[in-house]
């Protein structure tokens, strides 16, 4: 009685980490990652809708060295060239370092990731995903608190259209997690589903490149690389985790997608991609979740009819699939 009320710890950069236990499990002890808990905390880390933008710090906790906290702030920088050097630099330093520095920069990497893995300079998400795979590979369980917050952007970057990015991101989830890919989806399902669908109901050109000096051809340009990738991470997602025991909550959170009309504005997008990446995650949606679908099915078998004679060979098979 009388006592000061517990406060909530602080963290370092304000970054609060997530649930981490079963995330350290996954990512194991070896470079090849394995492993999870049978049980985990799903709660849905708070991310707000400009997530695929976060905001970068300004200043830096003191633990975090001049050399480290030089590079960052070159990576906040809007210069595509500035922001490659930096990231060389960081590549080398961390090649160099000692686990207790780069634990110093871990609750800082996911706004940077999330920021640099969709930048419209491609050598730039490359070099990101380089980046994230060495971090991965030196700090194993350590980056563990931060797993629910990487996961959506790490798996959207399979999907990447610049095949290197792609390449390293794909290439980094697989040794990583090797045969446990089902249950890293099922334990960061909230955050995964979450980040798609901000991206393909809310975002727009102008809500993903705030304050960006992007000409309004590269934010569209990076605004479609983005719904491309969402789309075609659910759709892994989707396939990944079927037959779950978390189908009906999965199923739930999939209905909120199928009853925004932006969602079915992207089987007539004028891209290609756009479209072949819809009608492949309506298949799945379709083998998976049809009771998710059922209330919209008319509105899929009127689309389906209307793209039964598509002749361009990246839509077709998806289109045809029906």
């Amino acid at each position: 009685m009388g006592g000061k009320p517990k406060q909530t710890p602080r963290t370092k950069n304000n970054v609060k980490p997530s649930s981490s236990s079963r995330s350290a499990e996954l990512l194991g002890t070896a470079p090849t990652f394995v492993g999870f808990s049978a049980h985990s905390d799903f709660g849905l880390i708070p991310f707000a809708p400009g997530f695929a933008t976060a905001e970068l710090p300004d200043t830096f906790d003191a633990s975090i060295t001049p050399q480290y906290q030089l590079i960052l702030k070159k990576m906040s920088k809007k210069d595509p060239m500035t922001k490659k050097k930096a990231l060389q630099e960081l590549i080398n330093l961390i090649s160099h370092s000692e686990l207790e520095e780069m634990k110093t920069i871990l609750p800082l990497w996911p706004k940077f990731y999330h920021n640099l893995a969709s930048d419209p300079e491609h050598n730039v998400r490359e070099l990101t995903q380089t980046v994230l795979h060495l971090l991965v590979s030196k700090c194993k369980k350590t980056i563990a608190p931060y797993l629910k917050q990487l996961i959506p952007v790490w798996l959207a970057s399979h999907f990447d259209n610049y095949a290197p990015a792609a390449s390293i991101a794909s290439a980094c989830f697989t040794e990583t997690f090797t045969n446990r890919i089902r249950e890293v989806c099922l334990h960061c399902r909230y955050e995964i589903i979450d980040y798609a669908i901000r991206n393909l109901t809310f975002h727009t050109p102008a809500t993903l490149s705030p304050g960006k000096n992007l000409t309004s051809e590269e934010a569209e340009q990076k605004f479609q690389r983005i719904v491309i990738s969402s789309l075609k991470e659910l759709s892994f997602f989707v396939e990944h985790t079927a037959g779950s025991d978390e189908q009906k909550q999965i199923q739930e959170s999939l209905q909120k997608l199928l009853s925004h009309q932006k969602f079915w504005s992207f089987a007539k997008n004028k891209l290609n991609a756009v479209r072949a990446a819809w009608f492949e995650l309506m298949y799945n949606m379709v083998m998976y979740h049809a009771d998710a679908v059922s209330p919209q099915k008319n509105q899929l078998i009127m689309l389906s009819f209307q793209n039964i004679g598509e002749s361009d060979p990246l839509v077709a098979p998806h289109a045809s699939n029906y």
